[in-house]
């Protein structure tokens, strides 16, 4: 859920940003529904994808300078069904059952085969 939210920040940031008609970083954060230090976060991850975001003083909003395909991004990396199943190795998380004796963040703890209902652990 969080996932889709953050996109839907994203995708209105850069709506904006595209426009030119974010206003001062203050309106835009409160505009978006965020902090003005949670809009610059978002703002680096679009930096972390190649934008290049800049601020105006005269036009007293954040604008592209070079052109930034925020849509092409999201379409160029989006597994199709196809793509998933060529996929091999790694993780999955299809048969994992998570127990509530497990620690957050115990990375140690790998579930194995499922075996008529049952579940065992391979530590």
């Amino acid at each position: 859920m969080k996932l889709f939210k953050q996109l839907k920040r994203l995708k209105k940031i850069n709506h904006l940003i595209e426009k030119e008609a974010t206003g001062s970083p203050e309106d835009f954060a409160q505009n978006i529904g965020i902090s003005r230090g949670h809009l610059y976060r978002l703002i680096g991850v679009l930096k972390d994808y190649g934008a290049t975001i800049e601020y105006s003083r005269k036009l007293n909003s954040f604008y592209y300078p070079q052109p930034f395909g925020f849509e092409e991004l999201l379409n160029e990396n989006s597994l199709t069904v196809s793509k998933m199943e060529n996929i091999k190795g790694g993780f999955s998380l299809k048969n994992f059952i998570p127990s509530p004796f497990m620690r957050r963040n115990d990375v140690n703890l790998v579930p194995v085969n499922i075996f008529m209902g049952e579940i065992g652990y391979q530590y």
